[in-house]
Parts: structure tokens; sequence; C-alpha cells
């Protein structure tokens, strides 16, 4: 667990240390990199952070053919796990499972942040797919859940201070 955790974080870094430079200068090779990335997230369990990448790739570069196949080929599993995830984590009110709850919408928000302007249908082998972006009701649920994080920071933070 340990390790597949600092292996999420080690490409986060190296994703938020060259975006900026990749984005800028050559869209192709961000976006490349994004599905590298994607990839490696994905084969260490990391579903939603993987989506993320993908996601923000077509966003990048909304001609890259792996990028679209990759998101048509995981979507499914990818909301599955976010689902349980959720459901999972629904009934405990601890400040862990909040947290969880709140880092799986936050994930999904950006995700369909970074597709809701991609024209869909996408081309390829999901060229029948049909997008129908729900970002409102994601983004509900993230609110939602950060003032409940927050409320519970502030409960934890007074009683520690009696």
């Amino acid at each position: 667990m340990k390790r597949a955790i600092l292996i999420t974080l080690t490409c986060l870094v190296t994703l938020m240390a060259t975006a900026s430079q990749h984005n800028e200068q050559d869209p192709i090779r961000y976006s490349q990199h994004l599905m590298r990335e994607a990839n490696k997230l994905w084969n260490n369990h990391q579903y939603l952070h993987a989506m993320d990448s993908a996601t923000l790739a077509l966003f990048s570069n909304p001609q890259m053919q792996k990028a679209a196949d990759f998101i048509y080929k995981h979507w499914d599993q990818t909301m599955r796990y976010a689902s349980h995830r959720i459901e999972h984590n629904d009934k405990l009110n601890n400040i862990n499972h909040v947290q969880i709850r709140l880092e799986t919408y936050k994930l999904l928000v950006e995700i369909y942040d970074n597709i809701k302007y991609c024209h869909l249908p996408l081309h390829g082998v999901n060229n029948s797919w049909i997008w129908q972006p729900e970002i409102q009701y994601w983004d509900g649920h993230y609110q939602e859940e950060e003032a409940r994080y927050h409320k519970m920071l502030h409960a934890k933070d007074a009683k520690t201070d009696d």
C-alpha cells in the first residue's frame, strides 16, 4: 500500500513539475508524457489518477487517439472503482473516510472538467460512445464533502485546544 502511494506521489510530482513547460512548448509531447503517466498509474491500480492524466492528455491534444482509446477502454472500470470508494466509505464519518470521499469527488470533477469541451463521440474504436458529462452532479457532491471535511477538521482542532 505504501509503495503504491509513493509511486502515485512520484508520478504526480513528476507530472506537475513538467506540466507547465511541456504544455506551453509542445502540446503533443505533453500529451504523450501524460499518457505514459496514465499507463503507469493504471498499472499501479491508481485508476482515478490514471483517468485524470488521460483526460488531461485528451484536453491538451484533442487529436490524440491513444488518450481517447484509453478513456473508452477504462471508463467503466474507473467509474465502478469510484462508486465503490464512495459507497464503501459512505456510512463512515470519521475524518479519514471523509477525506477519501473528498479526494474521489475531486478527481471525478477534474476528470469531467478535462473532457467537457472535447467533441464527442470520439473517433476510433469508440466512435459510437455517447458522452453526457455530469460535472454539476460530481461538483455538488465535492462541495458537500469539502464542507463536511472542514467542519470535522474544525471540530478536531477545537477538541485539541481544550
